[in-house]
Parts: structure tokens; C-alpha cells; sequence
């Protein structure tokens, strides 16, 4: 299965190279840039890319991100992601580190406003 990851912090790098050890094509992305996460990729079998890149002949798209950036990368996904491509999200509302999210404190489930944000479908893991 081609995946794609974008963020390379703990979780992204963890899901990179399980995948990659279970015989997955996995393309690890990250704000940093490809030069940035070579060594993070080549410890997890992962090929990096830059975020542009990362939605290139893609089954599924794992967001390894914090929350606050999700509505940034709605607009980079825009026209990019096929409608058949999975979306799983692993974020976390942290309102210290993404600031203050009216919807989520007025009790929207993190990942309906993650959905709500990037306008399909996405598949919560925790």
C-alpha cells in the first residue's frame, strides 16, 4: 500500500517505519523540508518528500500534525487528494500549544472539526 505521512515529529516517525517494516510504500513529509527528516526517513525505510510531493499515487494520507495546522494544510490539499484516498488523523487538541478553538471548546469532537476543516471524510486514531 502507498502511504503518506505528513509530520515527522514522534508519531509520524513511529507510524514510518511500522509501516515501512510491515512491506508499505511510506512517504514521510514534514514543514521542516526534505533535507530536515533524511535521517528520521532512512532509519524508517521511508522516502522523504516535501509536502507538495507527499500526495503523489497515494491509498492513504496519515496527518501526524498539530492541530493548529490543520486548517493551513486544507488549503495545501485542496485539489491535490484524490476522493478514494483514506485520511486517518492523529491530532489532539491541546489548547496550551493550538490555542483556543471555539468550536472544539463549545463541543465539537476534535475530529468532526478536523473533517469540518479539510471538507471529507477522516478516520480518527488515537
Amino acid at each position: 500500500m502507498n502511504i503518506g505521512i505528513i509530520g515527522a515529529g514522534l508519531i509520524g516517525k513511529i507510524l514510518a517505519k511500522k509501516l515501512s517494516d510491515s512491506g508499505h510504500t511510506v512517504s514521510l513529509a514534514d514543514a521542516k523540508g526534505v533535507s530536515e527528516i533524511l535521517e528520521i526517513t532512512n532509519d524508517a525505510g521511508a522516502k522523504a518528500v516535501d509536502v507538495g510531493d507527499v500526495f503523489r499515487d497515494l491509498e492513504v494520507l496519515i496527518l501526524a500534525i498539530p492541530l493548529l495546522r490543520i486548517p493551513e494544510l486544507a488549503q495545501t490539499l485542496k485539489g491535490k487528494l484524490d476522493d478514494n484516498v483514506v485520511v486517518v488523523e492523529t491530532t489532539n487538541y491541546w489548547p496550551h500549544r493550538d490555542g483556543r478553538i471555539e468550536e472544539i471548546e463549545n463541543g465539537t469532537v476534535n475530529s468532526v472539526w478536523v473533517q469540518q476543516q479539510l471538507g471529507r471524510t477522516v478516520v480518527k486514531s488515537l
